[in-house]
């Protein structure tokens, strides 16, 4: 007897393997290794203040890169690291490229799964969203200039932070966030709940739907840049297809990049490799030409 079929054609451990990097890249230390080296050698070479607090627990804080003189756009960017790790120590790489564009770059840092919800994770991203509009005199960032950006489960972080309600939870503008780069991000996390991952999200149908950028689409920014590559998981392709082909078709300024030959984790480095198309639409988008 066949194994029965838990999400569309997938059987438990298909649906496992497929939402499983490791099925494809199984040692990722060379990778968090440069990315840690390339963090540390940004903090060496750019002004920086480290641990700005956003909120009172140990993990609720941001790093900010880059001179601050009121006029400068932000871009924050939150790490990816299927949700239960990686902090910002490891996730400042992209520092160096925009700051040199003008940028302000702002790095998150955020409890980890399973010691919280994805809710709360959630929360706490949209928590430094707001601590970094709120307090931009003080950064030296324009308040009218804030973008988003994220890599893997940070891209769906930060899909769901440019989807906030930013009127109804926090009492700001619903314009808050100008644009978003997501890359190889989730954006539907039905087939996620499904899968193994669920052992520490502990996501029923209604946490899901509600944590699903999908499901947020009518709040998305006027623009978007979206990105993937051909070497990685094919439901992380289908996500990403799927979640850029709705954004064009309700009207928003779309720019979408493939790359055949890139895995999960060499896409990571794409957002903020200078010549990317990914890095010069990003900056087209802020309006840093």
């Amino acid at each position: 007897m066949s194994d029965p079929l838990v999400y569309r054609n997938f059987t438990q451990a298909q649906l496992n393997d497929a939402y499983n990097q490791a099925t494809l890249v199984p040692d990722i230390s060379d990778h968090q290794a440069r990315q840690a080296d390339e963090t540390a050698k940004a903090r060496e070479i750019l002004p920086c203040r480290l641990g700005v607090p956003y909120g009172p627990k140990d993990a609720e804080y941001i790093d900010v890169y880059g001179e601050a003189d009121g006029s400068r756009p932000a871009m924050i960017y939150t790490h990816g690291g299927a949700w239960r790790a990686g902090t910002a120590d490891g996730a400042g790489s992209g520092a160096p490229a925009f700051v040199a564009k003008g940028c302000v770059y702002v790095v998150v840092n955020f409890s980890l799964a399973p010691d919280i919800s994805l809710d709360e994770m959630l929360r706490q991203c949209r928590a430094a969203t707001a601590y970094v509009y709120e307090n931009a005199g003080e950064l030296g960032i324009d308040p009218d200039r804030i973008f988003v950006s994220g890599h893997s489960s940070g891209g769906h972080l930060s899909a769901m932070v440019a989807g906030a309600d930013w009127t109804g939870e926090f009492g700001l503008p619903s314009n808050l966030i100008k644009g978003l780069t997501s890359i190889s991000g989730l954006y539907d996390l039905e087939p996620v709940r499904h899968s193994s991952r669920n052992e520490y999200l502990f996501l029923d149908e209604a946490a899901a739907d509600r944590l699903s950028p999908m499901s947020v689409l009518d709040r998305m920014p006027p623009a978007v840049v979206t990105g993937w590559g051909g070497k990685e998981l094919d439901e992380f392709q289908r996500q990403s297809t799927e979640f850029t082909a709705v954004l064009k078709a309700s009207g928003r300024t779309v720019a979408d990049n493939f790359f055949a030959g890139d895995n999960h984790f060499q896409m990571a480095n794409r957002l903020h490799e200078t010549g990317s198309p990914i890095f010069t639409a990003t900056c087209e988008m802020m309006g840093l030409v």
